[in-house]
């Protein structure tokens, strides 16, 4: 439950932080915070979350 509760809140970010015109670099960081805080489940979404936001930003 942890991982899709991570991936869920990822997608939510995601979404939220492009609508408000971040910047891949400020998303980067974002998800590299997350990395520091969850650990495992956000090093695996992280990089998921990271090429969502490329497909969706172009």
């Amino acid at each position: 439950m942890g991982g899709a509760v991570a991936k869920a809140h990822a997608a939510q970010a995601e979404f939220r932080d492009l609508k408000a015109g971040a910047s891949r670099e400020e998303f980067a960081e974002a998800i590299s915070v997350a990395i520091m805080m969850a650990g495992g489940p956000a090093t695996v979404y992280g990089g998921k979350a990271l090429a969502c936001f490329d497909q969706l930003s172009k």
